[in-house]
């Protein structure tokens, strides 16, 4: 099925039922709420029933989003809703275990990640674009096809995503389409500086001690730079993971990096394990390597978990990335 027809076969959906519950990936970020808040906001244009969850807290810094009160972090108790949409969610192990897919007479996925071997839950319609810089693009294309004139606070809400996602449009998935769908949101005058004042020039000072001591690890062997987060450091400067989300992008300032990783101990109940997060430079496809570790992502921009301590992990998969950095020479 095209990409058109696909998103035709959305609109016959969200014109058809009457209920709509909203989830996007766990500790969500830019992107997964900018989405659900600008499709929220047509839904409820529709005058349809809709619902946002979000297990995990909101980040902080995207509290300012128009309309961010309608994320809950539960569903609500005896309250039936027609359709689950899936947003930014390749597989199972993305969507919180409080979303129960049996629960909706249909379910719809949106994404644009590239999908993950171990996707393992089933849609009625699924509407996937991996060239996509990300999903608020696709909401977006959406809209449009819908022939919605998207309003400011709307428009606010998939900028933010699209920045994020591309890092301030310097990562490769930012293109001509990219750019193109962001100077038609400029039109609905967004407050680009309000935008970036919270989301990059804000944070607290406890945040600002924690990227003092992550800096303190930062190591580079071989085109690959790399850093790691113990649970200590949450701790001693009483942070949380919601924290470290962007200090990965440190290490690869490193000249001559081709690779650059973070390794983050994850608290709770997987004390014993670690998140790695990837980054690459040129034509290092780092979703490759997530995928032998069953994580995913993108090209350039992918993650996976591992049991172990962070010693463990990091002299497991260090040699892979110098292995894959020198290929690239």
């Amino acid at each position: 099925m095209t990409k058109i027809k696909t998103i035709n076969k959305l609109l016959s959906i969200f014109k058809k039922e009457s209920s709509f519950l909203i989830t996007g990936h766990i500790n969500p970020d830019g992107d997964t709420v900018g989405s659900a808040l600008a499709l929220a906001s047509w839904l409820k244009k529709l005058k349809k029933d809709v619902i946002i969850v979000i297990s995990d807290p909101v980040p902080d810094n995207l509290q300012f989003l128009p309309g961010i009160n309608l994320i809950k972090n539960e569903v609500p108790e005896n309250k039936h809703y027609d359709t689950g949409i899936m947003l930014e969610c390749p597989d199972i192990t993305r969507i919180s275990p409080i979303i129960k897919l049996a629960a909706f007479k249909k379910t719809v996925n949106i994404d644009h990640h590239i999908e993950s071997a171990e996707r393992k839950y089933k849609t009625d319609c699924e509407l996937i674009d991996s060239k996509a810089s990300s999903c608020c693009e696709m909401i977006f294309e959406i809209l449009q096809e819908a022939k919605h004139k998207i309003t400011s606070k709307e428009a606010e809400c998939l900028y933010t995503g699209i920045l994020t996602d591309t890092g301030r449009f310097q990562y490769s998935n930012t293109t001509p389409k990219t750019m193109s769908i962001v100077s038609r949101l400029l039109e609905r005058n967004i407050d680009t500086i309000k935008v970036f004042r919270n989301i990059y020039a804000t944070k607290s000072l406890k945040s600002i001690l924690l990227l003092g001591r992550i800096l303190n690890t930062l190591e580079t062997n071989s085109g690959v730079s790399y850093m790691k987060i113990t649970n200590e450091m949450f701790k001693h400067t009483g942070t949380t993971q919601k924290d470290s989300e962007e200090a990965v992008n440190y290490a690869g300032m490193v000249p001559g990096t081709k690779i650059y990783a973070l390794f983050r101990e994850m608290d709770g109940n997987k004390k014993e394990r670690v998140k790695v997060s990837l980054r690459s430079y040129e034509k290092i496809n780092v979703f490759k390597i997530a995928g032998k570790y069953g994580g995913g992502g993108h090209f350039h921009a992918s993650g996976f978990e591992l049991p172990g301590s962070i010693q463990e992990v990091t002299d497991k998969i260090i040699p892979v990335l110098i292995a894959e950095a020198q290929k690239a020479e």
